[in-house]
């Protein structure tokens, strides 16, 4: 049987696309079943036509619709779209929990505006993953926040069993580095991180007006064109419209302008509705821009076959919002970036571009109204298409992208040690430690819950063979440092043919299990932790280390598992 992890994105396009790339990377080269449940809103026009063409990924793949919720009496117009995301998710999950129970996944991966979902995983011992679709650099802002704020909400990240960053240690190895090694981020509750990207789309379905674009940019020189996308749900005002056409206009370069109809309320206002602008671009342009721009510049209306343009090699240069998927598929294809933000994270992100990784350069706004000017806009696209600065961002752009190609080649997304951390390796029904001669009796009939322990000492390990209580004691108690490094596996659910056989089901997870090297870790199951742990380091750490085990009394009871108590010691050990 197929191990299954089920997939939680919040609503909107830059978070679907890198969960459901995930998902078909487990599907296609992990040998899972993968349920991804969809928050349903007023999708948009690209929502919609995404979700029918992943329907012939693999059978495998499952979209299931989480049934829509009603939130016209709480969102109102004047809200910023990451309160609008924020709410949706936590109204859309409130029937997550019926689901969970009838698909019963060994996993559940969600992002960050999903983390309602922790509170009801940890009802049900399903333990969460994270994959933060945002730069590392906003990752390491948010663990640090809660120091800064002792009021702010969003705390829940702490209880994700692990966090995967859609990102690549040469992009940002510093902040990947501190992650794991600064003192500051071991010594708050931050679980693993994991660097498992970059994941991008690795293909497009493409219209016939898509095929008309690649053709006109057949038609153009080798790194020659200015490819203009400020993100799927980005939008100007009508002023910055005009400027920005006007600008590339006189910049006298090759241009692809995906041009949106304007709005002067937000710069988020197309969020929900990507791909759904069907409208005459001519009707909110300068009067004559199209006609006069045109065999120099295209001007298409609205989506755009954007991992075809990039990869295209008349593309030189990506005018871009910066947000991360964006970035990512600009790096991955070696292009060069001018960096124009419009909202949530992206003015980070396009300030770590700019003066950390060396790709890409900024355009200035020219007063207090926050327009950008048409000369600004002529000056930057010049000086990146003629200047040394912009042969300096290529040059750049080109060494990212080499090392992105050597990420993707030996990235953990690609490698089976990835898919263990998910349930593939979901651990035997009974106690696999042996120094405590387990009689290796367990419920046939209940999930188990296993964890790994790990002893990093370097003088003696408590999970030695044929050692007796007393010089146990003696040892522990020599030990200058005491203490044990848990990590939790994710559930596994025996099936209704290893209910009934015990054996079999024992069988399996030894199968299973055959894989992972038991001289530097131990596997027990959850009705053995709370015996092994209280002998080895006291209820001090019993209470220090209850939240990283998610241990839940409620839960176990009910499979009639009243431990502590039924723990008795016979003449072959205890039972």
């Amino acid at each position: 049987m197929k191990p299954h992890v089920a997939f939680l994105p919040s609503s909107g396009m830059g978070h679907i696309l890198p969960l459901f790339q995930l998902a078909k990377h487990l599907v296609l080269h992990h040998g899972f079943h993968v349920s991804f449940l969809v928050i349903t809103t007023e999708a948009s026009a690209a929502q919609n036509h995404f979700f029918q063409s992943a329907a012939a990924v693999s059978p495998d793949l499952s979209v299931i619709s989480l049934p829509p919720a009603d939130v016209s009496g709480i969102i109102t117009g004047d809200m910023r779209v990451v309160t609008q995301i924020s709410i949706i998710a936590r109204e859309s999950i409130k029937p997550l929990k019926p689901i969970l129970i009838d698909l019963k996944p060994i996993s559940l991966i969600i992002d960050i505006f999903t983390t309602d979902a922790i509170d009801v995983c940890r009802e049900l011992s399903i333990p969460v993953y994270s994959f933060f679709t945002a730069s590392t650099l906003l990752l390491t802002f948010s663990l640090y926040l809660p120091t800064l704020d002792r009021e702010v909400e969003g705390d829940r990240l702490k209880y994700a069993a692990r966090i995967f960053l859609n990102a690549w240690e040469d992009l940002d190895i510093d902040r990947i580095k501190a992650l794991k090694e600064n003192n500051f981020f071991q010594n708050i509750p931050t679980p693993p991180v994991y660097s498992i990207g970059p994941l991008i789309k690795d293909e497009e379905n493409l219209t016939e007006n898509d095929s008309e674009i690649l053709a006109w940019l057949d038609a153009q020189p080798c790194e020659s064109v200015i490819y203009v996308c400020l993100g799927s749900g980005g939008t100007l005002s009508s002023k910055q419209l005009t400027e920005l056409a006007l600008g590339l206009e006189m910049s006298r370069q090759r241009f692809i302008l995906v041009a949106r109809r304007p709005t002067d309320t937000s710069a988020s206002a197309a969020y929900f509705n990507v791909g759904g602008d069907e409208n005459e671009p001519s009707k909110y342009l300068p009067d004559g821009f199209v006609e006069r721009v045109r065999g120099v510049g295209l001007v298409v209306p609205s989506w755009m076959p954007q991992l075809a343009v990039l990869s295209h090699p008349s593309t030189a240069v990506f005018l871009s919002h910066c947000g991360w998927n964006s970035t990512l598929e600009s790096l991955v294809r070696g292009v060069p970036i001018i960096a124009w933000p419009l909202y949530a994270e992206q003015r980070m992100n396009a300030s770590m571009l700019v003066e950390e990784a060396g790709v890409a350069v900024k355009v200035a706004t020219d007063g207090g109204d926050g327009v950008i000017g048409r000369e600004e806009i002529e000056k930057v696209v010049t000086a990146v298409m003629e200047g040394e600065q912009g042969e300096g961002i290529k040059r750049r752009a080109k060494e990212l992208k080499e090392s992105a190609r050597k990420a993707l080649e030996n990235g953990c997304c690609l490698n089976d040690p990835f898919a263990k951390l998910l349930g593939r390796t979901r651990a035997r029904p009974q106690s696999e430690t042996t120094s405590f001669h387990s009689r290796r009796a367990f419920l046939a009939k209940a999930p188990v819950l296993p964890f790994i322990l790990r002893y990093p000492y370097s003088r003696f390990s408590p999970a030695w063979d044929s050692i007796s209580g007393v010089r146990h004691a003696i040892l522990l108690l020599c030990q200058f440092v005491n203490y044990i490094e848990v990590t939790q596996l994710p559930v596994y659910y025996p099936s209704e043919q290893e209910k009934e056989n015990p054996k079999l089901y024992a069988g399996n997870g030894d199968l299973i299990l055959s894989n992972i090297g038991l001289a530097e870790k131990r596997v027990l199951p959850c009705r053995s932790q709370w015996f092994i742990l209280s002998k080895i380091v006291g209820v001090r750490d019993l209470y220090i280390h209850r939240e990283q085990l998610w241990w839940d009394s409620q839960n176990l009871h009910n499979y009639d598992i009243n431990w502590p108590w039924k723990l008795r010691f016979e003449d072959d050990g205890w039972t």
